[in-house]
């Protein structure tokens, strides 16, 4: 009987860890959030950045080393979230779609939110801040160069994610977006593990509290028995 219920506590803890690794999941006291493919995102957002392969202040590159420099979160292996429009969401080449469309459940031609219904990305409460407190929205800068010609101009284009019609597209330094011209906002990712460190131990201090009550019934009966 007690391994009946022993392994339904299991089972049970199992699902508990499961289901919190559902939607994303805050750790490391609120500066990340974990996704259920292992990625883990950074609780912050660099605002009216550019975006330079070399690094140069005020970009993107330099916005991410500076984290890396201050070890944020308790990390430095931070780096720009990927994004590629021509591949569909996944958490190698195109982090940004996985984000926003898989993990958070926006829809191509609607305004990106955070708090669609069982698909609650709200952890990530500096990216929900800067999505709904800009009146023109955000556009999010991938780490992927698109190319150095696109739409008949030779210059230089990378992938941006835009929150106003949850879509992605070219972008370059003559591109108009409000008031900004050729600036964006930048999301920081890491690669973590499959298991979220917060609801593995929540299922294991389950499990031990289980455990600790089955010993106790045991003795106890031990002990009327032995009476």
């Amino acid at each position: 009987m007690n391994r009946t219920i022993l392994g339904f506590l299991t089972v049970g803890a199992m699902a508990a860890s499961l289901s919190a690794r559902a939607q994303l999941t805050s750790v490391d006291h609120g500066a990340a959030a974990t996704d259920r493919n292992g990625l883990m995102w950074a609780n912050t957002v660099g605002t009216n950045l550019s975006w330079s392969p070399t690094g140069a202040a005020g970009s993107a590159q330099a916005w991410v080393a500076g984290l890396n420099a201050s070890d944020y979160g308790g990390y430095n292996n931070w780096t720009l979230a990927t994004g590629n429009g021509s591949t569909g969401a996944n958490s190698m080449t195109n982090q940004l779609g996985e984000l926003f469309y898989t993990d958070c459940g926006n829809s191509l031609g609607t305004p990106s939110v955070l708090n669609r219904a069982g698909k609650n990305c709200t952890a990530l409460s500096k990216v929900n801040s800067a999505i709904t407190n800009s009146p023109i929205g955000s556009i999010f800068f991938s780490g992927s160069l698109y190319g150095t010609t696109c739409c008949n101009i030779d210059q230089t284009y990378w992938w941006v994610y835009q929150t106003p019609a949850s879509r992605q597209q070219a972008w370059n330094f003559d591109t108009n977006f409000g008031p900004q011209v050729g600036t964006g906002d930048a999301l920081a990712v890491r690669k973590a593990p499959e298991i979220d460190p917060a609801s593995a131990a929540s299922g294991l201090t389950l499990l031990l509290g289980a455990l600790a009550v089955l010993r106790g019934r045991r003795t106890s009966a031990a002990k009327a028995l032995a009476r």
